[in-house]
């Protein structure tokens, strides 16, 4: 593929700033010379034992040791037989030091699969820490250089494969081939290509560019593993490319966003981000209010450099302080010249991001009401979850005060000891249930949960969550029958006025479930089964239906008789009109008028939403009556059980429901209230728009659990604490410690179920084979540990503590097991409840640290005032002992005991903690009582006075010690430079003109450190005084003609004492300022420093006289930064024309330019050019560029703002400097609407005529919409086009045939083609889906290109052969592809999948029918690694397949 150089624009400022800059060498980053100091590597894994090892896994066998090579690459080469094998290296002899996949210490192993016995060399980096095996290209595909570059340096013509002679070497044999050249000066383009002709791979999809400021060798690296193509070439000065390699950002670490999580509207955010030093020219952050659209470009500036892990780095910074509440997204622009890279969030939640070349996605940010206050009881509740029916049947007599469940259907009594009914199971031996649902009643009531309260406390619990209780026909009561009563079953209203009585006497709360979306069909509401006096919606509507058909009616003079009727019946309207409540449609399906019910099951009909006053859309909240009913009147439903005893209500499918509803229903429910009532909403992600502060005070955490679960049953303890981070970064504090944070609940399989590596695709937990609940229950209690400590209310689902065990529902739903509990388990929630009282302040309100998470061992910490926690669990099969760093959390000597095990102590000492954990077990250390906590105290006052090369610092204190901190970068990147007895320090050996921060610290006799007071900015400068300089030898440029080929070349000595007589005073900055004709400012040009005059310093620097008149310059000097300047002598040159009068162009028309966000599109034509020489861009008055390509007629501005109105002229000038203006056009960027042509390439096997939809955030998710079309009859590539607003975040995915069981697995990450996207392995779940922010990327234009990787129904395919085939040989040779890491049979023979998830398997055949079954499943650790135990995600990736083959 050949791609041509765009047109050139240069600025003839940048230009010659280029030129002299030459002179100065050219940075080339060369490998270390230093030979590699040899550790003790071994290979160790499963292979061990066959290649020479006396066992496997052994770090200590000298039989698999690597050997060091000259290159200092470690090497070991062995035969090995057919197999599949599974490795990593371990150092010196132990796993104290192991490096898995990509490097990562104790990471994950490497496999290997081997057809058959071969030798296989492994080659291990201990620089990269890597482990590679080497496979050799061959020759036909050995890695070449192709591009324009190829005459330059002498590997043949441009873009020519077949020519190119620059062929890579794989020298030491690593996978990384190398090629060096001596590469002239200029701008060059070049891919690497694996072959001599285009249809070879080639890299990277976009053409590398090369920008060589200076004859230089270069290396070129071409990584066959990655397929990263880079050089080593570094300009060290911006060079028209942008290195994304360098590009980073970290939401969780302030020195890149300061400060952490959620702030508050009004409250200023720095934000930076990190670059190449001398790599841009310019940077920008996007930031987007999501709630309101509002959206802000603004320009960063660079804060300084610094020198991180050896290598230079700069930080660019953009202070904003957001005014209005909201979730914001924002991302970085980083610019070098024309060149532009975006950096913003990757797949993962917060930390670290990616750089992209557009559409880059947007990290998060919440900013929420100052005044968001949510309860306080919240934050010190342990919460305890029941399902009425299930808990304790404390009142026998309620058991049958209801004689049917839905409509007619019969209740089902079941013994306390038998299981739920699942109808799912009634074709399965040994069913005893009556095939209906949740019509199966255990007697569990309101009076049994009064009677166990002291139970209940003893798990240290203060606070109960009930599940629904108000009247209901099932079990579940998410169905409500009347919403302001008692479900009788559950007992009276006498009991619940007991049972609250009771709850406050003990200081406890009762949080009510709330259902407010929908209701049953068999309710007062509703009536579909004509059983109560007041006339329901059904009732209603189907006799208005039936009379409008029977009799051909109206509606109108239908609902006249139908009204009459029913009056004359006896029956009763509500004064709420609930027969208005509901969508029912006049038509009937299986005899049922059709009606609006929550996810289509007809039992739950659904409160419609309707055009009205309230809000300007369709809401319920337009439904006055229903308003009042649920939580406007004094009695209304919500308020009615508030009045009763309870303390809040948890919102079910919360985020079902208009959000304006609930903030009215906030309001509502907490004005005048004594105490506050808890607003929680049933949420399962990310809940951050709800907690700005006018809607929910809490959720349930559904993002801790899917974190412990990564942790406790995959071992991944940084993911867990990553997305326990990703929560802390997003929720304002006020809601975060208000969290409840569950293992589970009525609707996710058991704790102990999950933990236990069970999988809710089986209906019974005791179904699945690989269920081990032993493990489930140790590994329950590490959970239970962790929940007690962490910040939030830690809440336990009824049961959990005592073992229940469950798969989904309704097997989760299972009884209390009264007299067979475990008890060892109910005493260790016992323990660790007491500890959570014991220490109520500091677990309830105390700061949280999240300190170590690797592999097995995840720890955090918890401070106030008064104590400190440690809070650490183990979850593997060994001991294991870590170190923590607490030294800005506890202080020294601070003594600590474990409160599970008293005997168990350890000291801070030198600001460490060390920690023994046994295995499988977990502890909580709290700091011994009377001790001293705190931190010496902060110095104040720290002032800093500047000098050459040094700062003088004073601060005011009273310790007997101090300790000086240093850095370049505000408030980051700090290093001890200094100790001090006094209160003041002088700080030397600093870089002149860099801008330095200093904290100072007072230290205590226990070596504590207060916390950190920082000075302003220091520069330590020579001051340019009377006396101390000279400036001397300003060109005096001699009067002339305008010629606009030839730039006015202007240098100045200046001598400096001490400072310039051997090279360049260090902080030294010129400029030439120059003032044109007719103004009154001076205009600076850059200058560069270009040789040395004896004890002077010589600069240069260069201006284009335009116009004709006298030009006044000067030079000016600063040695700090520019903050003060000295010049020379003013000088004057004059210019006029020549006698060349003859204008360049008769006419230059700017159009009229499209409004659009974040730039302006030029676009111009010219009449009549008459050697023209260049264009000048004119902005506002101003020259910002000059074009020199005449042949030019666009450009674009990019560094605009959106919102401010700016004027463009485009002047033609010719050599003479005679010129023509165009037109004026004035254009304000804003926000407008882009047009998103959304491309899609299927895979080859995808089948003809399918339809492909695109259902996502714009459509409702429904399958249905966004028809894509197809590119033509036989390609698989699909396009579909919409407009959006810029800026607006797109969610979506893919389908074909409409269906979400044909979902399309796209690649989430189509920038990084060379990741390990979880599509490959055929997951698709909820929290899958791709996004992108519409971007208007010219022209109010946005394409987005996507590659669907697989679809979720086709696990396996089979290419090479049909269903029915007539072969005549004895074998074929089955070929396909399948989900990556598969597990795969045919005929029960294994088949192995391939790293390309491709397959290729011989089956012998008999003569005639051949049924071959092929069966394919995830592997049981991609199943819980990747598939998360989703049994739907699972099931759909789980195939049998029978087909048939003929052989004649």
């Amino acid at each position: 593929m050949r791609k041509m150089k765009s047109r050139n624009r240069v600025s003839w400022l940048l230009l010659f700033t280029l030129i002299l800059q030459t002179f100065a060498s050219a940075l080339l980053i060369q490998p270390s010379s230093t030979k590699a100091v040899e550790r003790t590597v071994t290979l160790v894994g499963d292979l061990q034992s066959e290649l020479g090892g006396s066992s496997d896994w052994n770090p200590a066998d000298t039989a698999t040791k690597m050997e060091l090579q000259p290159n200092g690459k470690y090497k070991l080469t062995g035969k090995l037989p057919a197999g599949t094998y599974e490795y990593k290296v371990a150092i010196n002899g132990s796993w104290d030091e192991n490096y898995g996949v990509d490097g990562k210490q104790g990471g994950d192993n490497y496999k290997l699969t081997i057809d058959t016995e071969k030798e296989v060399t492994f080659v291990y980096d201990d620089t990269t820490h890597k482990l590679t095996i080497p496979e050799p290209l061959p020759a036909e595909k050995t890695p070449r250089i192709v591009g324009d570059i190829q005459p330059d340096i002498g590997a043949g013509g441009e873009w020519t494969p077949g020519e190119s002679t620059a062929l890579l070497q794989d020298e030491d044999g690593d996978n990384i081939y190398t090629y060096t050249a001596q590469v002239p000066k200029g701008k060059h383009e070049f891919k690497i290509v694996l072959g001599n002709n285009w249809d070879a791979p080639n890299y990277p999809t976009d053409n590398l560019k090369l920008n060589v400021l200076k004859d230089s060798e270069i290396t070129f690296f071409y990584n066959h593993d990655t397929k990263e193509v880079y050089t080593n070439y570094d300009a060290g000065l911006p060079d028209g490319s942008v290195n994304a390699g360098k590009l980073h950002h970290d939401t969780w670490n302030e020195a890149f966003r300061a400060p952490f999580g959620a702030i508050k509207a009004g409250q200023d955010v720095t934000l930076r981000l990190q670059t190449k030093k001398g790599d841009l020219t310019g940077a920008k952050l996007y930031l987007r209010n999501y709630n309101s659209g509002n959206t802000t470009v603004k320009d960063m500036v660079n804060a300084g450099w610094t020198t991180v892990n050896g290598e230079d780095i700069e930080l660019w910074e953009a202070t904003v302080t957001p005014e209005e509440k909201g979730v914001y997204g924002y991302k970085f622009t980083a610019r070098d010249a024309d060149a532009v890279k975006e950096y913003g969030e990757d797949t993962g939640e917060g930390g670290k991001g990616a750089a992209a070349d557009t559409n880059a996605a947007l990290f998060q940010m919440t900013v929420y009401d100052p005044s968001y206050k949510t309860p306080d009881w919240m934050k010190e509740s342990v919460v305890y979850q029941i399902f009425p029916d299930r808990f304790y049947n404390g009142n026998k007599k309620n058991d049958k005060a209801k004689t049917t469940a839905r409509g007619t259907e019969p209740i089902e009594h079941r013994d306390w000891n038998e299981l739920p009914d699942n109808p799912r199971q009634a074709e399965t031996e040994g069913y005893d249930g009556d095939e209906i649902w949740s019509n199966d009643f255990f007697g569990g009531d309101i009076a049994g949960i009064q009677k166990k309260l002291d139970y209940i406390e003893s798990l240290g619990v203060n606070t109960l969550y009930l599940n629904p209780v108000a009247h209901a026909a099932s079990n579940h009561k998410y169905d409500a029958t009347d919403y302001k009563a008692m479900d009788p079953m559950f007992g009276s209203p006498e009991e619940f006025k007991a049972f609250t009585k009771e709850l406050k006497k003990r200081k406890m709360h009762l949080i009510l479930d709330g259902v407010f979306n929908h209701v049953g069909d068999d309710s007062i509401y509703f009536d579909r089964y004509g059983k109560y006096k007041t006339v329901g919606a059904y009732e209603y509507w189907a006799s208005i239906y039936d009379l409008m058909s029977s009799k051909g009616l109206t509606e109108t003079e239908a609902k006249k008789q139908t009204e009459a009727k029913f009056k004359k019946e006896g029956q009763e309207f509500s004064p709420y009109g609930f027969h208005n409540w509901f969508n029912i449609e006049n038509e009937k399906v299986n005899g049922v008028y059709k009606y609006q019910a929550w996810w289509g099951f007809d039992s739950l009909p659904e409160i419609k939403s309707i055009p009205g006053e309230a809000v300007d859309y369709d809401s319920e909240l337009n439904n006055k009556p229903f308003a009042d009913y649920i939580m406007y009147d004094k009695d209304s439903a919500a308020k009615s059980w508030l009045d009763r005893g309870a303390s809040g209500w948890r919102l079910d499918v919360a985020n079902e429901v208009d959000t304006e509803f609930w903030r009215e229903f906030r309001k509502e429910l907490k004005e005048g209230k004594k105490e506050d009532p808890l607003i929680l909403g049933e949420i399962w992600d990310d809940a951050s728009e709800y907690f700005l502060g006018d809607l929910y005070d809490s959720v349930m955490n559904y993002r801790f659990r899917g974190a412990m679960i990564d942790y406790l049953k995959n071992g991944n303890a940084e993911g867990a604490e990553n997305q326990m981070n990703a929560v802390f970064e997003d929720y304002p504090q006020e809601a975060f410690y208000a969290l409840m944070n569950l293992m589970g609940s009525h609707d996710t399989p058991r704790a102990a179920f999950i933990l236990g590596n069970g999988t809710d695709s089986y209906e019974r937990a005791e179904l699945d084979p690989k269920y081990d609940h032993e493990l489930g229950v140790k590994r329950l209690k590490l959970a239970a540990i962790l929940q007690m400590g962490y910040a939030g209310a830690p809440t336990l689902y009824y049961g959990d503590e005592a073992g229940v065990t469950g798969s989904k529902d309704p097997d989760d739903r299972r009884t209390y097991p009264w007299g067979s509990e475990d008890k060892d388990l109910i005493k260790h929630y016992q323990n660790i409840g007491k500890v959570r009282s014991d220490y109520h302040d500091l677990f309830s309100y105390g700061e949280l640290h999240h300190l170590y998470a690797e592999k097995d061992v995840l720890a955090y910490a918890r401070t106030d005032k008064k104590n400190a926690a440690l809070v650490i669990t183990n979850r593997g099969n060994e001991d294991k002992t870590v170190e923590l760093d607490v030294k800005k959390l506890i202080v020294n000597n601070v003594k600590l005991t474990d409160q599970l095990n008293k005997k168990y102590k350890t000291a801070v000492k030198d600001g460490k903690l060390t920690v023994t954990v046994p295995a499988m077990s977990g502890r909580m250390l709290v700091s011994d009582k009377h001790q001293n906590l705190k931190a010496p105290k902060a110095v104040k006052d720290v002032k800093a006075s500047e000098s050459s090369h040094a700062v003088s610092l004073f601060w005011k204190g009273d310790a007997k010690r101090y300790a000086i901190y240093q850095t370049t970068i505000s408030g980051a990147f700090y290093e001890k430079v200094a100790e001090t007895k006094g209160n003041s320090i002088k700080i030397d050996n600093l870089n002149n003109g860099r801008k330095y921060y200093f904290a100072v610290v007072a230290i205590d006799k226990n070596n504590n450190e207060s916390l950190k007071t920082e000075s302003k900015a220091a520069i330590p400068h020579v001051a340019l005084k009377d006396g101390n300089y000279n400036i001397s030898n300003v060109t005096a440029l001699k009067n002339g003609v305008i010629d606009l080929s030839n730039p006015q070349t202007v240098s100045a000595d200046i001598k400096i004492t001490g400072e310039t007589e051997t090279d360049l005073a260090e902080g030294l900055q010129s400029e030439l300022q120059v003032k044109e004709p007719g103004k009154t400012n001076w205009t600076s040009h850059k200058g560069t420093y270009t040789a040395q005059n004896g004890e002077y310093n010589t600069f240069s620097a260069d201006f284009l006289p335009f116009k004709e008149g006298a030009y006044q310059y000067r030079y000016a000097f600063s040695t700090d930064l520019g903050r003060t300047w000295v010049t020379s002598e003013t000088k004057t040159v004059t210019f006029t024309k020549g006698d060349d009068t003859t204008a360049p162009a008769t006419s230059v028309t700017l159009e009229e330019p499209a409004q659009e966000s974040g730039q302006v599109n030029l676009k111009w034509s010219v009449e009549g050019a008459n050697e023209p020489y260049l264009f000048t861009i004119v902005r506002d008055g101003e020259v910002i560029d000059q074009v020199l390509d005449t042949s030019a007629t666009t450009y674009k501005d990019l560094n605009v703002t959106n919102g401010k109105v700016y004027s463009y002229e485009v002047h033609i000038y010719d050599k003479a400097g005679n010129s023509v203006k165009s037109n004026a056009v004035q254009v304000t960027p804003d926000l407008v609407m882009v047009k998103v042509t959304m491309k899609v390439n299927a895979p080859a096997y995808t089948p003809q005529g399918v339809d492909v939809t695109m259902p996502g955030s714009k459509n409702g998710w429904n399958t249905g919409a966004w028809k894509m079309t197809r590119g033509g009859a036989v390609t698989n590539d699909y396009e579909y086009t919409f407009e959006a607003q810029e800026g607006e975040v797109i969610t979506y995915k893919y389908a074909k045939n409409s269906s979400w069981d044909q979902e399309g697995l796209a690649d989430h990450t189509p920038g990084n083609p060379n990741d390990d996207d979880v599509s490959y392995y055929g997951y698709g779940a909820t929290g899958t889906d791709l996004s992108f922010v519409v971007t208007n990327q010219g022209g109010n234009a946005m394409v987005v290109q996507d590659k669907i990787l697989r679809w979720i129904d086709m696990p396996v395919v089979v290419t090479s052969h049909t269903d029915g085939q007539t072969v005549t040989s004895d074998t074929i040779t089955l070929k396909g592809n399948a989900i990556k890491e598969g597990v795969m049979t045919i005929n029960g023979q294994p088949v192995t999948i391939n790293n390309d998830m491709s397959f290729s398997h011989t089956v012998n055949l008999n003569a005639g029918e051949n049924k071959l079954n092929i069966h394919i499943e995830p592997s049981e650790e991609n199943k819980t690694t990747i598939f998360k135990n989703d049994g739907g995600a699972i099931g759909k990736n789980t195939k049998d397949i029978v087909m048939t083959i003929n052989k004649n």
